[in-house]
């Protein structure tokens, strides 16, 4: 289970990223990377979600 802290660090965030399907990661990260580093507060609860189900 990851922290919500540990979304908003590069390491972490790429950690995951190479344990799960990447174009499936990739396609879904980088239309929202942006939106997610510049509002990360709101966005917390979802990407835990995500990354936990996909996990």
């Amino acid at each position: 289970m990851f922290a919500a802290s540990s979304l908003e660090t590069s390491p972490a965030l790429s950690s995951s990223v190479s344990r799960v399907d990447n174009s499936r990661t990739i396609a879904y990260l980088q239309p929202r990377g942006e939106a997610m580093t510049h509002s990360i507060e709101p966005k917390q609860k979802l990407s835990i979600s995500w990354i936990s189900w996909l996990s």
